[in-house]
């Protein structure tokens, strides 16, 4: 693939954007009233304590910044 077709990396900034606008993302319209309610994932104190705890247990991984998934993270998402 391209790299200038591949999206920027992820910081633990940018994640906890869009953790907020998620609601953003949905085409319909149902989810994205329910995600706008709920002010997207997480609450606003606790977004950094998720990323916190999905570097800690290992299923994401940061590398100059940027955010990367790790093996551990591909193979649970891939059980899901």
């Amino acid at each position: 693939m391209d790299t200038k077709s591949q999206p920027k990396r992820l910081t633990q900034a940018t994640l906890i954007t869009a953790m907020e606008t998620i609601g953003n993302t949905f085409e319909e319209d149902e989810y994205k009233s329910i995600m706008k309610e709920s002010s997207g994932i997480g609450t606003p104190s606790s977004r950094g304590k998720i990323i916190d705890d999905l570097i800690e247990t290992q299923y994401i991984e940061v590398k100059k910044n940027a955010l990367y998934i790790s093996n551990l993270g591909k193979e649970y998402v891939e059980s899901l």
